[in-house]
C-alpha cells in the first residue's frame, strides 16, 4: 500500500515530495523504548542515516535556518485587586407579636 500511495503522490504532487525516503528500521523502536534519539542510540543505523539525508535535503530546499529575533516583553499593567461585592448582613426573620386576645 505504501508503494501505491507514494506513486499516487508522485503523480499528482511531485513538487511537494522529497526524493529521500525513510526506510523502516527496527532501531527506531529500540531507541524509542530506551527514550533516546536515534542519533544517540545508533548513529550508523539506516534510520539515522535516512533521517539525516531528509534533513540535508530539506536544508538544500529551504536554506539555512534563520534565527528569529526574540520579541520585546510586553509591558503588562498590574490589574486592580478584585473587590468583593457588598453583601447585606444576615438578619434573622422577625416574627410579628401575637395579637392580643387570641
Amino acid at each position: 500500500i505504501a508503494k501505491e500511495a507514494r506513486e499516487a503522490l508522485e503523480k499528482h504532487y511531485p513538487e511537494f515530495l522529497l526524493k529521500q525516503v525513510i526506510r523502516q528500521c527496527t532501531k527506531f523502536a529500540q531507541s524509542s523504548s530506551e527514550g533516546v534519539p536515534i542519533f544517540a542510540y545508533d548513529p550508523k543505523s539506516n534510520g539515522a542515516e535516512d533521517i539525516q539525508a531528509v534533513l540535508d535535503e530539506v536544508k538544500l530546499k529551504i536554506g539555512e535556518p534563520q534565527r528569529l529575533k526574540l520579541a520585546e516583553p510586553a509591558q503588562v499593567s498590574t490589574p486592580a485587586p478584585a473587590v468583593a461585592p457588598a453583601v447585606a448582613p444576615a438578619v434573622a426573620p422577625v416574627t410579628p407579636p401575637a395579637a392580643e386576645g387570641t
